[in-house]
């Protein structure tokens, strides 16, 4: 393999921008934009009143993986690798993320993610 790609994501309103840890896009009450998840950086500062936000935008209850939750989405997981032609190396499903991480050949950047009519999606 040539890159590996190592994907996290939280499942639905169990973690918030803002909360300890947080890194993304965002502007300061001073009105300057930061982006402060660039590699090798460190994580940025705590805020609570982003975090208040954007709790206070649920439509719905906070979504925790049970086991057989966690088992549909391991099979979702293993076969969209399958359809896509790609070789799963590591999958931790936890019951509020989930860490997935694989090779691909080449270096395909976003054409990795870019959706095709073979697909038959929109």
């Amino acid at each position: 393999m040539d890159r590996y790609w190592f994907f996290t994501w939280r499942t639905y309103g169990t973690w918030f921008p803002g909360q300890s840890g947080f890194v993304g896009n965002y502007v300061t009450t001073a009105g300057n934009r930061v982006t402060d998840n660039q590699t090798g950086e460190i994580t940025g500062p705590s805020m609570p009143a982003l975090a208040d936000w954007a709790q206070e935008q649920l439509t719905d209850t906070s979504v925790y993986l049970t086991l057989e939750q966690a088992g549909a989405v391991a099979a979702q997981i293993h076969e969209t690798a399958r359809v896509r032609n790609r070789s799963i190396d590591a999958l931790a499903i936890m019951p509020d993320h989930i860490h997935l991480v694989f090779g691909v050949v080449g270096d395909p950047g976003g054409a990795l993610f870019a959706l095709h009519e073979q697909d038959g999606l929109p």
